[in-house]
């Protein structure tokens, strides 16, 4: 829009082009074509009111958790040799005496050079250690010796693997105090810990020898107030009675076989003679636990009740092939067939059911426990099979409607109906093999919503959506595509996605990175893709987790090594005690043709900004035909208080449009709204028609 209402003949006409709201982002589309309020890039940002404020930063909270054998950081100064006084053996045992002191202590290892008897050069494990003499076991019994050239010098071991560290975590509620701990497990034991109380974590022991490692398929899962951990189709599942107050281990799931379900069994002993239909029973209670048409077995032969007489008489709608006496007579299913918990990779507890992955079955076979009971279950009728034969891939489970379940396969989806009751009479339906899920973590469900993460991208499936996946919409992601596009799909299983604060977080590995070093924000208000958010080194997101902290729900995170860490919370991500690092927030706008294609000469800027105390940005303009890239201005705030700043400055570029990019580089400045100024050159001779 003009500045002016009128030009005369050979005045240069003023527009004006810019945003005084932001909504969210769209990097897929060229910037000429978004649309006002939509940005080119949001990096560490976040989109609150219409204003674009850098993220709040991340608290550490791990210096309480301790694991077993830590990465070593190479930054290591090697020990300089000491000279050896004299030598003398005890058996077996060499004994070195160091008149100015040796430094070593029992296990370290230490390596001897230089003696004139040749068995007193030994590298070994340093034992008996005082401030003067260490021993290191030869072998055998040598003479003693004064040498004049001997020294020692410590070895330092660098393992080829260290075996420890947080392979999976998960959320733990206490129903004694309702207390809400974020459980760390690595390699031989689980961390409780209270984000309240993070200083203080619970450790609970894995039973005897048993353990998990960087290459299991561990999920924790609670079930009731019981602590379920699955560890990969080759280990059995652990259990944890959930008591805090006095822990014992994780214990081992019993593989023992199970037999006859005495719970579906009537009470007393039935008969069949000569084959009839007709069963006979002492001590039973035919009229009280069963019903016409209601499943019944004896003796191993299925039939069904035609007509019940009295409590110890009734006839069947079938012969029996068989004559039986003394037997168990069943009702139901077939309740013969039932197993202990299996090994599987990952669960969910829903409806008071235990609902599993089932590796051996097949890749795409799921299991449910009995009601209450999530170590029974029956593999003859509480196991399905989906999309047999397909090579397709049970990836996970998320809840839908009050009774339902959708099943998630790497390239398809599918509904399981009714799963609470009886499941004879479960309905699976198949939705759709047009799309399918690639990362179970990122199985969100967000009122009647579902957010996964698939190979086209994320998307977003609402409550109905049974009925319209036949031909499915494009994802969710679409806006961000390129920037999706990146994902490094040989390490996409491990992504981990959360709701909280009305955002849908999803952190995903890019590049080549083999861990996740993007969250990717969505905004749930906006309807927009709100920031791609970057961590310093170190601060890796292996999974999110929502607990109670300080009397309400806040967003964790979880790293490999140990890290866990409190988002959205300071001024500046912290990566260890007392040590912090800067939130470097970027925006870049659409970019500002001012209605045209014409070549102009862009004039000035004028950006609204609210710089806190001990904050700066800069501000670049980015011009396209011709091309360039200019700072125009670097603005700070160095004073106490936080300033309303109204920000001018000259662009002395042309060409046909030009986009702003503002980049902080201290504090959490709030950028409310940019304008453009140009000059459109009309002078000189034209021909309108």
């Amino acid at each position: 829009m003009s500045r002016f209402r009128a030009f005369a003949q050979l005045d240069d006409p003023i527009t004006q082009d810019g945003d005084f709201a932001w909504k969210g982002m769209d990097s897929r589309r060229h910037p000429t074509t978004l649309e006002p309020g939509l940005l080119a890039l949001s990096q560490n940002m976040r989109l609150d009111k219409t204003v674009a404020k850098v993220r709040k930063g991340s608290e550490y909270l791990s210096d309480a958790i301790s694991l077993a054998k830590t990465p070593i950081t190479i930054s290591f100064t090697f020990p300089t040799s000491f000279n050896i006084d004299s030598i003398t053996s005890a058996g077996s045992v060499a004994k070195y005496t160091v008149g100015g002191g040796h430094g070593l202590l029992d296990g370290d290892t230490c390596e001897v050079t230089g003696a004139s008897i040749s068995g007193y050069n030994a590298t070994g494990v340093v034992s008996l250690a005082s401030v003067s003499v260490f021993g290191i076991n030869i072998g055998t019994s040598l003479a003693g010796e004064n040498p004049t050239n001997a020294t020692g010098i410590q070895r330092l071991i660098i393992q080829e693997e260290y075996d420890d560290g947080i392979f999976s975590s998960g959320v733990f509620t206490d129903d004694s105090d309702g207390n809400e701990y974020i459980v760390l497990l690595s390699a031989s034991k689980a961390f409780f810990v209270d984000p309240d109380d993070a200083s203080n974590p619970i450790e609970v022991d894995y039973t005897g020898t048993e353990s998990i490692a960087s290459t299991d398929n561990v999920d924790l899962i609670q079930c009731l107030n019981k602590l379920v951990m699955l560890r990969g189709d080759s280990k059995q599942p652990l259990e944890f009675d959930g008591n805090l107050s006095t822990p014992s281990d994780f214990e081992l799931v019993s593989s023992t076989a199970i037999g006859a379900d005495g719970l579906n069994s009537i009470t007393g002993t039935v008969s069949i003679a000569s084959g009839a239909a007709t069963v006979t029973g002492t001590d039973t209670y035919f009229k009280t636990d069963l019903a016409v048409n209601d499943r019944i077995k004896v003796n191993g032969e299925y039939n069904f009740v035609a007509s019940i007489a009295s409590d110890t008489t009734l006839t069947a709608d079938n012969n029996w092939t068989s004559n039986s006496s003394g037997d168990t007579l069943y009702k139901g299913r077939d309740r013969l067939d039932l197993i202990p918990m299996p090994k599987a990779n990952f669960g969910l507890y829903y409806q008071n059911r235990l609902i599993l992955d089932y590796p051996d079955g097949s890749r795409n076979d799921i299991i449910l426990s009995d009601i209450l009971d999530v170590d029974t279950y029956d593999a003859a009728q509480n196991q399905f099979k989906l999309r047999d034969g397909s090579g397709d891939k049970v990836v996970g489970f998320s809840p839908y409607k009050e009774d339902d379940l959708v099943v998630f396969l790497r390239d398809s989806i599918h509904l399981i109906k009714n799963v609470s009751n009886n499941l004879d009479n479960v309905d699976v339906e198949e939705l759709t093999r047009e799309v399918g899920c690639i990362a179970r973590d990122t199985i969100v469900t967000i009122g009647e919503r579902i957010f996964f993460l698939s190979e086209q991208g994320v998307y977003s499936l609402q409550s109905g959506f049974e009925d319209r996946l036949k031909g499915y919409a494009e994802p969710l992601s679409k806006p961000i595509d390129d920037q999706i596009s990146d994902l490094n799909f040989s390490a996409v299983e491990g992504s981990t996605a959360a709701y909280h604060n009305n955002r849908y977080y999803i952190a995903v590995p890019t590049g080549s990175s083999t861990t996740n070093n993007k969250v990717f924000v969505y905004n749930i208000l906006n309807e927009a893709w709100e920031s791609v958010d970057t961590y310093p080194t170190g601060l890796q997101i292996n999974k999110f987790h929502i607990v109670d902290y300080g009397n309400d729900h806040r967003l964790f995170a979880v790293g490999a090594s140990g890290i866990l860490i409190l988002l959205e919370e300071k001024e500046n991500d912290e990566t260890g005690s007392a040590q912090s690092t800067e939130i470097n927030g970027k925006i870049t706008t659409r970019r500002y043709t001012h209605g045209n294609q014409q070549i102009k000469k862009f004039s000035r800027l004028q950006a609204d900004l609210d710089m806190p105390a001990d904050s700066s940005l800069e501000i670049t303009a980015i011009t396209q035909n011709p091309d360039s890239e200019t700072l125009l201005k670097t603005v700070s705030n160095s004073g106490a208080s936080v300033e309303d700043t109204f920000v001018r400055a000259s662009i002395p570029k042309r060409g046909y449009g030009a986009s702003i990019q503002i980049e902080t580089t201290k504090g959490r400045p709030e950028i409310r709204g940019i304008n453009t100024e140009a000059i459109d050159k009309f002078r000189g001779t034209r021909t309108f028609e």
